[in-house]
């Protein structure tokens, strides 16, 4: 019995070994120094995240959302380079990574705000103006006499 004692024991410390390693790694997620590059997903959880940014004459804040992290310009999706003294990037789940360079310590703020909704109160299909198009079978029957009556001056 002893033994099965002392094997509860170490089951019950590595277990809260294990749950203390997860803590501390959703506590990273939700901050980040303001220098570096963080996996988003694996190292930052995706939101929106506030730093002090730098005021400082000579220096600035720089952040990068990124799709790789090979060093090529393609991979920057957006960026800024700031002497804000606050600072608010929106990091997406698609994103790759994200990396700052003298901003302060990133928290995060909030989610990722949703995508409006789309607009579904405009015209009817069928009824056509200038500028607007529609899709489907109606397009050609609102648009071949605008193309006839414009070729006929030709």
């Amino acid at each position: 019995m002893h033994k099965t004692a002392t094997a509860i024991a170490g089951t019950i410390a590595a277990a809260g070994l294990i749950l203390a390693v997860a803590g501390t790694a959703s506590a990273a997620q939700t901050t980040a120094p303001g220098e570096g590059t963080y996996l988003v997903g694996a190292e930052l959880a995706p939101g929106q995240y506030a730093a002090s940014g730098q005021v400082d004459e000579f220096m600035g804040c720089y952040w990068k959302r990124l799709s790789g992290t090979t060093g090529d310009l393609e991979d920057i999706i957006a960026s800024d380079y700031t002497h804000s003294e606050k600072v608010i990037v929106t990091v997406l789940p698609s994103d790759y990574a994200f990396e700052s360079e003298d901003c302060g310590t990133w928290t995060r703020i909030g989610d990722v705000p949703a995508a409006p909704a789309p607009d579904l109160t405009g015209a009817a299909i069928g009824s056509a103006a200038i500028g607007s198009a529609v899709v489907g079978s109606a397009v050609l029957p609102l648009a071949l006499p605008l193309v006839m009556a414009g070729s006929a001056g030709l």
